[in-house]
């Protein structure tokens, strides 16, 4: 990881040596930044991935050591966002070893400590529910991800690529900081397409961005 102090003139190493994506800079202190990354994912062996977290507390020049935040060693697909000293994670996870399920912590303390996780999403097929992303402004969470559960037919992507059922993407959020969640809503409708791979943006409050293919 590189990191410039000068808008970009000059770069320089920093004591991370992975790449740690996603990439969150705190909005409510710039000097904190969140870095999610996965040690490694084999289909095949289906345990052997590991969602972890990184946090810097002087932007980006050191980091502190890395926490692993999906207990399985199953999870895939980190998305991370903050607000205050609240740092909220969502991942999908394939500890079921029959499907993708979607689990959640937060920690109350700038990511000091985590709370324990809870399964949000539960897959309902083999394929199940991907790529989760989540935004919040205070204690409103927002979350979106892809899933398969209307179990419409197979896709091709870019002609190459197949997944088993096109999925929509489907969204929920929490209106206390995820201590509970409201109940599961398709977002899109598309009859012989398939909507996946969404990003979310909660601009300001009651305005939430989402960008999807």
């Amino acid at each position: 990881l590189m990191v410039s102090g000068d808008g970009g003139a000059t770069w320089q190493a920093t004591s991370l040596d992975t790449i740690p994506y996603p990439l969150l800079v705190h909005p409510g202190n710039p000097e904190v930044i969140y870095g999610g990354g996965l040690q490694r994912w084999n289909q095949e062996l289906s345990r052997s991935a590991a969602s972890t977290l990184w946090r810097s507390r002087d932007n980006g020049q050191t980091w502190a050591p890395e926490v692993l935040v999906a207990s399985s060693q199953s999870g895939f697909r980190l998305s991370v966002t903050a607000s205050g000293s609240r740092v909220h994670v969502v991942w999908m996870d394939y500890r079921s070893l029959s499907t993708w399920d979607l689990y959640y912590r937060r920690s109350m303390d700038n990511g000091a400590t985590w709370q324990p996780e809870v399964k949000l999403v539960a897959g309902t097929n083999s394929m199940g529910a991907e790529r989760p992303a989540i935004s919040c402004i205070g204690d409103s969470l927002h979350l979106a991800w892809m899933d398969a559960r209307d179990a419409k037919p197979p896709y091709f992507l870019e002609g190459a690529y197949w997944i088993p059922y096109a999925t929509e993407i489907y969204g929920k959020r929490s209106t206390d900081g995820g201590v509970t969640w409201g109940t599961d809503v398709r977002l899109t409708t598309h009859p012989t397409n398939y909507a996946g791979r969404p990003d979310l943006a909660a601009s300001a409050p009651g305005t939430i961005l989402m960008l999807y293919d």
